[in-house]
């Protein structure tokens, strides 16, 4: 009896053969051609063993990918171990099959369905078949020694990079305002004068104005452009318009204090699904910081104004951390600004967060420009809820008697499924007792198989009719009349369970998605458009009164004037001759635009 000397059977034959391609970098494979060509020859080996060319299949779409890295996510390999699982594969090429993955998990997940589909994993010089227990062990070991290897490697670089940044030679990545001198090999001020007076002149502003939103406005106020490397560190100078997060990134950078600072990021695992895995980078505390070596070089401010800037940011953080995420605003996430079209934010201020009050901030946030317009939302959430209970109140016969026909819809639908299941199950036990029937008495052998199958398809059809009496006991979908009284209750209850107590502003606030797309929001001079946009497409326009303050009212001769000269000045205007006349306001205060504004408002005085 001759034995086989190789793992390669005809099954593996029937099967393709899949050659398996890769490099690390996109340089290995510019620089490291032998190595792609040797991956490529595996062509050749698999001939050998028995394949056609047309049952080899190359896969080099992870040509440049990394087999460490995970989030940098391989569809070739994917692609391969999918095929793998549905048996489609008789083998892998590899030149050596550690390098199919350096991830412990990927690597065994391999290992179990090859061992599952009967998939050889073949490398330039030995055949591995996972069904095997000593090959199986063989496999594992080589990926454990494969993926301690590539840690060690990693843990040797992070350590060799640490060293040297801990003597500060370490080539770290600039910021705007500085530059590295190959020649004395130091970090440098940046010799462009327009340059460096830039950065000068954003940490002087910030020190008299004491807020970054007062930079941003000094630099726009005055038509001033901020530089910027222009794709990422290194590369050309572009000039723009500052923005908010480019300061704060500055006055957080320890670099312009003249610190040499290692380690002030790290990246940790984001929780998101495969197709979108990757890791997020966050910012690391001070005292978290690998290596830190002050008065390394010069520097545009000094280590005590640098801690002084840290608090005074912290400070502001931590009040606007203070404000409520969660609280009365009706339209949070739906409210959107008829000016722009940008989403309006929410304000709570007052005690408790009382008051609600809908912004458009963005260009406020970005650039420290003016507020697009900022809404009083109190009125808006009452107009808004009143309208949507009254839509539910006007149909609530119509939606009782929608919520019961599609009830009984489904009950029909349902039990028509069940009759053509239980229709069939008959026939086919009608068809088994005619072929029994049917058969040759003395043929014993014949004639005991179709007595079985006869027998087992009377108990299908059982059992199919005793699971359908207990689907529909069940999962009765027919309501009772109890049932339609309570629902009609419950329909007719809405308003006082929205308005009650027991109900959170959570609650309110996630039903009104479920019928509103969005509500858009223009602030006129004595009221506000609201338009209600359903997700029917259909709109609802509303004009909501601005609130009145509890101002004292002014004398009937400011107002007569003020109606007088509307019809033909602007507020301004009205305001300089108010003030003329010596004419204060209620409470002493001389007259500007602001102030007629409010004052034509309250009184309900338009313009012509």
């Amino acid at each position: 009896m001759k034995l086989t000397t190789t793992p390669v059977q005809q099954d593996h034959l029937h099967r393709m053969a899949y050659v398996y391609i890769r490099q690390s970098t996109i340089a290995q494979v510019h620089e490291h051609q032998e190595s792609t060509r040797r991956q490529y020859e595996l062509r050749q080996r698999a001939c050998q063993l028995g394949w056609t060319e047309q049952a080899i299949m190359v896969i080099d779409e992870d040509l440049g990918r990394s087999a460490s890295e995970r989030q940098t996510g391989r569809p070739g390999f994917e692609k391969m171990v999918s095929d793998v699982a549905l048996g489609q594969v008789g083998a892998i090429f590899s030149v050596e099959v550690s390098r199919l993955s350096r991830q412990d998990s990927e690597w065994h997940h391999l290992i179990e369905i090859a061992a599952l589909s009967g998939t050889l994993l073949i490398g330039e010089q030995q055949i591995y078949d996972p069904r095997n227990s000593d090959d199986r062990l063989m496999l594992g070991i080589k990926g454990l020694l494969s993926s301690s290897e590539v840690r060690q490697m990693s843990m040797r670089l992070w350590e060799n990079q640490l060293r040297k940044a801990q003597r500060g030679e370490l080539r770290i990545n600039l910021p705007i305002g500085f530059i590295f001198d190959p020649e004395q090999q130091a970090v440098m001020l940046d010799p462009n004068e327009q340059i460096q007076a830039s950065v000068k002149l954003l940490f002087e502003r910030y020190r008299l104005d004491g807020t970054i939103s007062g930079v941003v406005r000094y630099f726009r106020e005055n038509n001033l452009r901020f530089p910027k490397h222009e794709k990422g560190w290194g590369h050309s100078v572009n000039w723009s318009q500052l923005s908010c997060q480019r300061v704060s990134a500055i006055l957080h950078n320890p670099i312009y204090a003249g610190a040499y600072v290692y380690g002030r990021k790290t990246t940790r695992a984001a929780l998101k699904s495969a197709e979108k895995r990757n890791q997020k980078t966050v910012d690391l505390p001070p005292e978290s910081w690998a290596v830190t070596l002050w008065d390394a070089f010069e520097g545009y401010i000094s280590e005590t104004d640098y801690q002084k800037h840290q608090a005074k940011l912290l400070k502001r953080h931590g009040r606007h951390q203070n404000h409520r995420r969660d609280g009365a605003a009706l339209l949070t996430g739906l409210a959107l600004c008829g000016i722009c079209g940008r989403r309006l934010q929410v304000r709570y201020s007052g005690r408790d967060g009382a008051h609600v009050t809908y912004l458009c901030n963005h260009r406020q946030r970005r650039y420290a420009e003016p507020v697009c317009q900022e809404i009083p939302g109190k009125a808006i959430d009452i107009v808004v809820a009143e309208t949507v209970l009254a839509a539910l109140t006007s149909a609530q016969i119509e939606l009782a008697m929608a919520v019961e026909q599609e009830l009984q819809q489904q009950q029909d639908s349902l039990r028509q499924q069940w009759q053509h299941r239980i229709q069939a199950a008959h026939y086919a036990a009608r068809q088994a007792e005619r072929r029994f029937e049917n058969v040759d008495p003395e043929n014993r052998l014949v004639a005991a198989t179709l007595e079985r199958r006869w027998n087992s398809a009377l108990q299908d059809r059982a059992e199919l009719e005793a699971e359908f009496a207990r689907q529909m006991e069940e999962t009765s979908l027919r309501l009772e009349p109890t049932e339609q009284a309570r629902l009609m209750e419950l329909v007719h209850d809405l308003p006082q369970l929205w308005h009650a107590d027991s109900t959170s502003w959570t609650q309110r606030k996630s039903l009104l998605p479920l019928l509103i797309a969005d509500v858009i929001l223009t602030r006129n001079e004595t009221n506000v458009l609201c338009v209600i946009r359903w997700h029917t497409d259909e709109l609802t326009e509303l004009s909501v009164p601005l609130p009145v303050r509890g101002a004292p009212a002014l004398k009937p001769e400011i107002l007569n004037l003020i109606r007088t000269l509307a019809q033909t000045h602007s507020d301004h205007e009205i305001a300089c001759e108010l003030n003329r006349r010596n004419h204060l306001t209620a409470q002493g205060k001389p007259f500007d635009a602001r102030r007629v504004a409010g004052a034509r408002r309250r009184f309900h005085i338009t313009k012509s």
